[in-house]
């Protein structure tokens, strides 16, 4: 055989092996390429077929400034079990210090709630009774705006129509003028961050216009909630109460009522319209309070509360989250009537209060 015949044999013998390995290269590409194309094309469906988080994160959440990071950790999904918080071990000396407390003020009407969300541990007075709800209407409102976001059934880029008859003569804000058409987003930033009658009263004339709102409160859990008038509510025909209130707060960090991207939401919007208060030992910067403390100190240092005050003349509130020294949180609402722009009972709540935090805590 000479030299030639056998290079030719040789190039016959790695042709195949060659031509298989060409194949399988080809049909690698082939397949990496389709692969590619198609989680391409996965990932632009999956964000489509959810786009509430990304989208209602970045078009409404600006709307309402920086969210403070620890009020963010209480909202959303970091730091809770999703699981849901009962009243289990009713605080029996609580209760009695907070009769005793509403005893001595027999003109005002008392009530109130707080539930330790790490061991369900509670107290409460007259907590179903119905009260006037005025400002405080928008927390449930904005549950349902939101649940609404959530689930497509409300858009963020809808733009609400303003009537000269929804525009209140009090307003409950520092706006002196609101535009013709509004966005959902900014009814809410309204309604939230500055009381503003003009966004409850526009947010409402939608939602009447489309579902039935006391039934939806209903749906909520909400058994003692209810809306029958526009606001300003100076004969406090719109009820709500306290255990209502916590009931909210509590089951939405569950996510118990609506889905964890309108949970998140909600906390997102309602933690950028509290107010911190750090209790240090020092004179609160909170002109209102500024004598109250001075006289009687705070009640426990490093006890910190992130609340939101309610005055409708003949009714306080105060609700909100209370992070104790010992870490644990407790949500707690008041709320007192009695006549019209009496002082007492916003001394009532403060003294209600004070009582509730020293008995909270292990003793030393």
């Amino acid at each position: 055989m000479s030299f030639g015949q056998f290079s030719s044999l040789k190039l016959q013998r790695w042709k195949k092996p060659l031509q298989l390995l060409f194949r399988l290269l080809i049909i690698g590409i082939g397949c990496s390429v389709l692969t590619g194309t198609s989680l391409r094309i996965m990932s632009f469906k999956l964000v489509e077929s959810s786009p509430k988080k990304s989208r209602i994160a970045v078009e409404l959440i600006p709307s309402f400034g920086k969210v403070v990071p620890s009020l963010h950790l209480y909202g959303g999904t970091k730091g809770f079990p999703l699981t849901v918080f009962q009243p289990r071990q009713k605080l029996l000396a609580l209760n009695e210090k907070w009769s005793r407390l509403a005893r001595n003020r027999p003109e005002l009407t008392s009530s109130a709630f707080l539930l330790v969300l790490e061991d369900g541990r509670y107290a409460e007075l007259n907590s179903n009774l119905r009260l006037p709800a005025n400002n405080l209407i928008k927390f449930p409102l904005a549950l349902i705006a939101i649940n609404e976001l959530d689930n497509g059934s409300l858009s963020v880029d809808k733009l609400l129509d303003v009537s000269e008859e929804q525009i209140s003569s009090n307003n409950g804000s520092n706006v002196q003028s609101i535009d013709p058409q509004l966005k959902i987003n900014e009814v809410l930033a309204m309604m939230i961050k500055m009381n503003s009658h003009n966004a409850i009263n526009l947010l409402l004339k939608y939602f009447e216009n489309h579902i039935n709102i006391n039934k939806e409160f209903n749906k909520l859990g909400l058994a003692h909630t209810s809306i029958s008038r526009e606001l300003p509510d100076l004969k406090g025909e719109n009820t709500i109460s306290t255990r209502d209130l916590v009931y909210i707060q509590s089951n939405l960090i569950a996510g118990k009522n609506i889905g964890l991207y309108a949970r998140d939401l909600f906390y997102d919007t309602i933690v950028t319209s509290l107010r911190l208060n750090v209790s240090m030992g020092i004179p609160s910067r909170d002109m209102q309070r500024r004598k109250y403390i001075q006289v009687n100190g705070f009640p426990t240092k490093g006890t910190t509360v992130y609340n939101k005050i309610g005055e409708f003349s003949i009714t306080y509130a105060d609700t909100g989250l209370v992070i104790l020294p010992n870490g644990q949180h407790m949500i707690a609402s008041f709320i007192i009537k009695g006549p019209l722009n009496n002082l007492t009972s916003k001394y009532l709540i403060q003294d209600m209060i004070s009582a509730s935090i020293p008995m909270l805590l292990p003793e030393e």
